[in-house]
């Protein structure tokens, strides 16, 4: 039984009920002590069921719950529940196994960040949890993520979320892969996207008009500078890359249409992992090939997964697409040559 906040409402008022030498609770009593702790914790009378009461109750005196000392009585045709020892109380008595399940399955997400700067405290807290609730540290993972933490820049992860939320201006040396030399500017970051398993600062570098792009693992120095911070007023991030894959955009991109073809044996797994979110089918071929079109705007991001794909999947259009993809497998075949 999943341990969520209501049912840590309900078990609480139980366990009143429950020590409560008093009163006598039967099942009507304890469904409303139930309701009433809801209501008064969330504003919202949820309305528990009988059945929920029972289970509830059936879980409390399990192992996985608390093991409580729970007797019922009967006066008449009524039966009442209290504990055998009224001194007991599921307060103060540690996590139960269901709860310790959940700290484990925590524990495996959250290690998905250990490495990565701002989250060095993970690895303690994780030693310290496991140690406290016996969590089987030396057991074998069982969920893993991509996650490559010998990437250069990492170390600006931090001081880049420090920068955007104390909003100040940074002094950042640069040298992309084009570039034959390192440049200097005054940066003022926005925004951080992971993609394709990379970091990227977006900002506006002082100067300049228009939204800025950088690797981290580009940048050769980082320092605060005083100069006044200039905020974002004109990007909205929740919904910015929707209409891209990746985090690039081209100069004079338009939103554009692209036509696909993907081959018999490629198409399930495009199908179940769709290259973007605007995916569509437009036709099933009689050969098991699926036609289907994409909206957004084209940049380098898209060109690279189309290749990942190889001789299975086809540009039909734009034309001008095809031909840039055409033009790259002839200079990939000549390399062979």
């Amino acid at each position: 039984m999943p341990t969520n906040k209501q049912a840590t409402i309900r078990y609480h008022a139980l366990d009143d009920c429950f020590a409560n030498p008093g009163r006598r609770f039967d099942i009507n009593a304890l469904i409303e002590a139930c309701n009433q702790a809801i209501e008064e914790h969330t504003g919202r009378a949820d309305g528990v069921k009988r059945r929920q009461v029972y289970s509830d109750i059936t879980f409390m005196e399990s192992d996985a719950g608390w093991s409580i000392p729970l007797e019922r009585y009967k006066d008449g045709r009524r039966t009442f529940f209290r504990y055998t020892d009224p001194s007991f109380s599921i307060r103060g008595r540690g996590v139960n196994q269901a709860e310790v399940e959940q700290i484990a399955a925590t524990l495996a997400i959250l290690a998905r960040y250990q490495g990565l700067p701002q989250f060095e405290w993970l690895e303690e807290i994780q030693v310290r949890i496991q140690d406290a609730f016996n969590t089987n540290a030396s057991a074998d993972p069982v969920v893993s993520f991509q996650y490559n933490p010998h990437l250069h820049g990492l170390r600006y992860f931090q001081p880049l979320f420090n920068a955007i939320t104390r909003k100040q201006a940074l002094a950042i040396t640069y040298q992309s892969f084009q570039e034959a030399a390192p440049t200097e500017f005054t940066f003022h970051a926005w925004h951080l996207k992971q993609f394709n398993n990379r970091w990227f600062a977006l900002g506006q570098k002082q100067g300049t008009l228009g939204l800025t792009t950088l690797a981290l693992d580009r940048i050769q120095t980082l320092d605060s500078v005083e100069e006044e911070y200039q905020p974002n007023t004109s990007i909205d991030f929740a919904d910015y890359f929707d209409d891209i894959i990746g985090v690039s955009f081209l100069q004079d991109a338009t939103l554009t249409t692209i036509q696909l073809k993907a081959a018999a044996d490629l198409w399930p797994y495009i199908n179940s992992k769709p290259i973007h979110p605007s995916q569509k089918v437009l036709d099933r071929h009689p050969s098991g090939e699926v036609s289907f079109q994409l909206k957004l705007f084209p940049n380098y991001e898209l060109t690279a997964v189309l290749l990942s794909f190889g001789p299975r999947i086809e540009v039909l259009v734009p034309e001008s697409l095809r031909n840039h993809v055409a033009k790259l497998y002839q200079q990939g075949y000549h390399l062979y040559q």
